[in-house]
């Protein structure tokens, strides 16, 4: 365990408000969710708000998840 040093996805003000790109989020967020179904077959199966944060890491946005402990694989 760490502590995520990050901002909520849902905080769409504070996250404009730093200059990250709503869009790219989004996005990216989302090709998250569908490669754990349509590729890894693992799901997190958690994904509410409240796990879900956005920071800088390396000078990259970074889109993190939290809470793997309600996880499951999907059957073909």
């Amino acid at each position: 365990m760490e502590f995520i040093d990050a901002i909520k996805i849902t905080n769409k003000e504070r996250l404009i408000a730093e200059g990250y790109d709503i869009r790219g989020i989004l996005q990216t967020t989302i090709e998250a969710f569908a490669e754990q179904i349509f590729v890894t077959g693992f799901v997190h199966a958690d994904p509410h708000p409240g796990n879900i944060f956005v920071r800088t890491q390396g000078g990259k946005t970074q889109i993190v998840i939290l809470d793997f402990g309600l996880c499951f694989p999907l059957a073909e």
